[in-house]
């Protein structure tokens, strides 16, 4: 055996584990690229499928609207006026409601009787278990304490005080208490029953059953309505006089000052709203950008061109610019 021999066996036992390894990454690189094609061939079916999916969404939005409008069509002249008279008698109910709550009797009994609505009362006078009568009772008794009537108390107190005895225990309590403490006391409760904004607590408990008794809610439909619809069309553009639109019913000025403590509406696709025109500005009426960045309808600056000669007024910098010189905007 020669020197070179040794090598050459070591050589020889070290080029089989490396031929192995060759093999596997060959194998492994197959699975590899075999799995590969496979989930580039799964994205490219569900690749055609999303397009296949917004192809079925057009048309079955397009089928939805025509049946729609066939409904629409479909109602006769009888329904219509009929949806109408119910419309316009429920709006002036909201606003006889409202005009009640705010006290303006003789201006709802008017609207009453010109437009032949008719209030029910289907009231319950039982007030006995409501704290209305607790209320006033108490404060009558109260009022003896003040003058420190004592014996006018008491005859009142056995008089009118048994029929709470259970339902008001507590407040009977307090209110006997009366009889040693003068109106100078500065002990709670009894400094809190001499304060005068009892007889408030008592006016507004007043209102609040006489709305019940009329099946009339503390909060006037009417605002609830109002404020709902503002909310629904408010952007951040009303809140600013520079971006007000003449068309907004949240930028008019009857309606700004309600609508300022109202959330915004929440749009998932932006409206873009022409100041000129006050037309929605879309694909057949695209927006278009002048030179000072105030963007506008198509429609409006190629109509204010027809009539200035080619030229264009932006109507918040009052500046002139040459129709050519606005761009399409892309949003």
């Amino acid at each position: 055996m020669t020197v070179e021999c040794p090598n050459t066996f070591q050589a020889s036992t070290e080029s089989v584990p490396l031929e192995q390894a060759r093999r596997c990454f060959r194998n492994e690189l197959k699975i590899i690229d075999k799995d590969v094609s496979q989930l580039v061939g799964v994205i490219g079916e569900l690749t055609g499928q999303r397009a296949e999916a917004r192809k079925f969404r057009r048309r079955l939005e397009t089928r939805l609207s025509e049946v729609n409008n066939v409904l629409l069509d479909s109602r006769s002249d009888d329904q219509r006026v009929e949806i109408s008279r119910w419309q316009r008698t429920r709006s002036f109910r909201l606003i006889i409601e409202y005009l009640l709550q705010k006290g303006f009797f003789d201006t709802a009994s008017i609207l009453v009787n010109q437009h032949g609505l008719e209030v029910t009362d289907g009231a319950k006078t039982n007030f006995l278990a409501n704290p209305l009568e607790f209320m006033l009772r108490r404060q009558e008794f109260v009022e003896f304490c003040r003058r420190r009537d004592l014996a006018n108390a008491i005859s009142y107190a056995k008089k009118h005080f048994a029929n709470f005895s259970v339902s008001n225990e507590l407040e009977v309590e307090q209110s006997l208490a009366l009889l040693a403490f003068g109106e100078d006391s500065e002990i709670m409760p009894y400094k809190w029953l001499y304060d005068l904004d009892r007889w408030t607590d008592i006016a507004d408990q007043f209102d609040h059953d006489k709305f019940a008794l009329h099946g009339i809610p503390d909060r006037p439909q009417l605002i609830s309505l109002i404020h709902a619809g503002l909310a629904a069309l408010k952007t951040p553009q009303c809140c600013t006089s520079d971006t007000a639109n003449i068309n907004c019913p949240v930028c008019s000025p009857p309606l700004s000052s309600i609508s300022t403590f109202l959330p915004f509406a929440h749009h998932e696709t932006s409206l873009l709203v022409c100041p000129i025109s006050g037309e929605l500005m879309d694909a057949d009426n695209p927006p278009m950008v002048l030179p000072n960045g105030n963007v506008y309808s198509s429609k409006a600056l190629h109509e204010m061109a027809a009539s200035m000669g080619g030229s264009v007024l932006c109507s918040k910098t009052k500046n002139v610019y040459r129709m050519m010189e606005a761009r399409k905007c892309f949003i």
